[in-house]
């Protein structure tokens, strides 16, 4: 396996891939982390079964990480997620309402029909990983103590 650096630093990964958007999930989505000074937001969409379980019953959790975060403007949870990017029309709409958005940011919008619920960033990427005990998950290597690696199930997928 072959070690990323960066944001994916700490996880164990067969490969990084590019990914096409949109991305739709029914799994109950949160608003878990956000770091400031690294401009780093983790959303998660949790398992329908909680993550725990036995067998193929059991439901991994999907987590995506945007970075270079310029805005943040979401619940902090919600059923699904239709994460894809805004179209000009809509992308000219919120510059109506909150200023120039830099051409190098992309606005990814959550929701499907609405441009009410938007992370601005640079990147995002995801993964799909089990829940076995309290941990931030593969993409987000922040949490104080010894460095742990989950396992990945799939490839890190990410659209820049």
């Amino acid at each position: 396996m072959e070690r990323q650096q960066g944001a994916l630093d700490g996880c164990k990964l067969t490969r990084r891939v590019r990914g096409d958007l949109p991305l739709r999930d029914h799994r109950r989505f949160s608003l878990l982390f956000y770091a400031y000074g690294h401009t780093q937001v983790l959303v998660r969409g949790y398992p329908s079964n909680g993550g725990d379980g036995d067998g193929p019953e059991l439901e991994p959790a999907l987590d995506l990480l945007f970075s270079n975060v310029w805005r943040v403007s979401c619940w902090k949870e919600w059923t699904s997620l239709a994460l894809r990017t805004a179209t000009a029309e809509e992308r000219a709409a919120l510059e109506r309402r909150i200023g120039e958005i830099r051409s190098t940011r992309k606005v990814f919008l959550l929701s499907e029909d609405s441009i009410e619920n938007y992370i601005i960033a640079g990147s995002v990427a995801w993964a799909e990983h089990y829940l076995t005990e309290y941990h931030a998950g593969p993409l987000w290597n922040r949490v104080p103590g010894p460095a742990r690696e989950v396992a990945i199930v799939g490839d890190v997928i990410y659209r820049d």
